[in-house]
């Protein structure tokens, strides 16, 4: 981000300094409540070792942290976000596209019976290494060579090969959640002219702060059905950190989950030279 600090020099002179940092931080915090008061500085680098944001790079942070791309150099004098709503900014918001995260996925039938799957996730662009476990069991394992896909069968040992296209996601094969299917809903429901017409009957947002994290909660409720979702979005690291599936109405009710508990946007020590080859032999 050192690339990206806006130089002051043109606008204040040797002696007004402090003017200017009051300036630029009155800024920078119009623009974070404006879309609905996520509250960034308060970050630092904790025992855990979270990204240290400074305030010099906190508008640019934020920028991206919603655009969802290394963008240009933000020109904070006309933001682009400042008249949006948190509702009109999710819909910039895109996840983490390089990642290693282990989650814990469960399914209840709701007589008590619930199905615990760890997943092993692997993700650099288009290319994912997907492995799912019980327990200390290794039960399947997907690749994706970004155009191939590979599906083992830990257990059997047989395999399966075909090529990705717009019908296959990957997410879907490994029952995670697809963001950009939550994305096009809460769109959907909050372009609509009538609310009726929509997919969902209500969609709402909260933001959760705390001193090293920052939480955005969406639930939504799909009409005449029920189906209500709730997901919460880790919006340091663009990574959905839980979601949630539950059908009531019925008996018995079935329910959906996912929490992540383990992630590192760095990679590097988890990538192996065959993590994403599909044309291995198992």
């Amino acid at each position: 981000m050192k690339n990206k600090k806006r130089s002051i020099a043109s606008l204040i002179d040797a002696n007004s300094a402090v003017k200017a940092l009051l300036l630029i931080g009155a800024v920078v915090m119009a623009i974070l409540f404006a879309v609905g008061g996520i509250y960034l500085l308060s970050m630092k680098n904790s025992k855990n070792n979270e990204k240290d944001i400074s305030k010099n790079d906190m508008s640019d942070y934020f920028y991206e942290l919603i655009e969802g791309n290394d963008s240009d150099e933000v020109d904070i004098s006309e933001p682009l976000i400042i008249d949006m709503t948190l509702e009109e900014a999710f819909s910039f918001y895109a996840t983490q596209t390089s990642y290693y995260q282990e989650c814990s996925v469960k399914n209840s039938d709701g007589d008590g019976n619930t199905l615990v799957r760890e997943k092993y996730i692997l993700r650099d662009g288009d290319k994912y290494n997907i492995k799912t476990a019980d327990g200390d069991v290794l039960l399947e394992t997907i690749i994706c060579d970004g155009e191939n896909v590979l599906i083992i069968d830990e257990v059997t040992g047989k395999t399966s090969r075909f090529v990705k296209n717009d019908e296959v996601r990957i997410e879907e094969l490994a029952a995670l959640p697809i963001h950009s299917d939550i994305v096009a809903l809460a769109e959907e429901y909050r372009t609509a002219e009538n609310k009726n017409d929509a997919t969902l009957s209500k969609c709402t947002y909260s933001l959760i702060r705390g001193k090293v994290s920052n939480m955005l909660s969406l639930n939504m409720t799909y009409r005449n059905s029920n189906v209500s979702e709730k997901y919460y979005y880790y919006l340091d690291y663009g990574l959905i950190y839980h979601c949630e599936t539950i059908v009531s109405g019925v008996k018995p009710a079935t329910s959906y989950s996912m929490t992540t508990t383990f992630f590192s946007a760095d990679i590097s020590d988890f990538v192996k030279e065959d993590s994403f080859k599909t044309n291995i032999e198992h």
